[in-house]
């Protein structure tokens, strides 16, 4: 009886450390995707402007 209980703690450690290392593994996942997304966002801003700058310099030539 003893030997399966210990058996059992050794399984649930085990299987807590997997699932804690799944979800760390997820947040840098979901880092990256947010770190990605800014990136984006930054660019797009940066086309708009680049865009309203060009027509500004059209109208001008």
């Amino acid at each position: 009886m003893l030997h399966a209980v210990s058996d059992m703690t050794v399984f649930a450690s085990q299987s807590a450390a997997s699932s804690s290392s799944i979800s760390s593994a997820s947040v840098r996942q979901l880092q990256s995707l947010q770190i990605i997304d800014q990136t984006a966002e930054f660019l797009s801003g940066l086309v708009e402007e680049l865009g309203s700058v060009t027509e500004k310099l059209a109208k001008q030539a």
